[in-house]
């Protein structure tokens, strides 16, 4: 139980209360200053409770800042998996997908978060969990070899499906990290608007390059099937 200060009353919380109220600010400080804004003291008066009781619950500044990151990914890796939790047999709509993904890494602050991990404590800590990338992968993967066996036509491999995982990644990171000071260059405006005109110019990019895929299939088994000339 945590007791703390608000407006001058004492308010009890449960252990589990108090780490998810702190791990709230912190995430609110993240999106609005970046990993600098993370500081207990200014959390701590956030929530009303003291520089050691945050240090009780996660015992240094990086054990916060490991649980922020770890509660983010494990988020984004189930809002994708009901996202991507489609009718059997139809392929999920990339800007659906890509716009959780944008909205985690790049608008909430957690590509510059994993990064500053990555850089200042080594891989092992970093804010990326290899198991969420995988089970995405497996997700959409099920879903496209599903919608062409359904249909009796080739399969796509599985490293395309992890490829085109890798690449959303890899735009939304860069667009958390480096976004506003690449448009800065051309002169290229940087609303909420423009970006989220970005994410669906670039989905349609994944949703193009899937349907040529299924295109081509499709015309494989045709193909296959004419009879051959006389």
């Amino acid at each position: 139980m945590a007791v703390s200060s608000i407006g001058g009353k004492r308010v009890r919380r449960t252990s589990e209360e108090a780490r998810r109220q702190i791990l709230d600010a912190a995430e609110s400080r993240l999106s609005r200053l970046g990993p600098e804004g993370i500081r207990l003291q200014d959390i701590g008066r956030d929530v009303g409770l003291s520089h050691s009781a945050i240090l009780h619950h996660f015992e240094s500044r990086e054990g916060l800042v490991r649980a922020l990151t770890e509660r983010a990914t494990e988020q984004l890796r189930l809002d994708l998996l009901v996202a991507l939790d489609t009718q059997a047999g139809i392929v999920p709509e990339p800007v659906v997908v890509m716009e959780k993904v944008f909205e985690v890494l790049a608008e909430r602050g957690y590509a510059r978060l994993a990064a500053w991990l990555t850089l200042a404590q080594g891989e092992e800590t970093q804010g990326v969990s290899p198991g969420m990338i995988n089970d995405i992968i497996a997700v959409i993967h099920h879903i496209r070899a599903r919608r062409h066996a359904d249909e009796g036509i080739e399969a796509p491999g599985e490293d395309d499906t992890a490829n085109i995982v890798f690449l959303v990644a890899m735009v939304a990171f860069g667009e958390g990290i480096m976004g506003q000071a690449l448009r800065q260059g051309p002169h290229l405006p940087n609303t909420p608007d423009d970006r989220a005109k970005f994410r669906q110019w670039f989905g349609a990019l994944v949703h193009q390059h899937m349907a040529d895929y299924h295109r081509k299939a499709l015309e494989k088994k045709a193909e296959a099937g004419s009879p051959e000339p006389m």
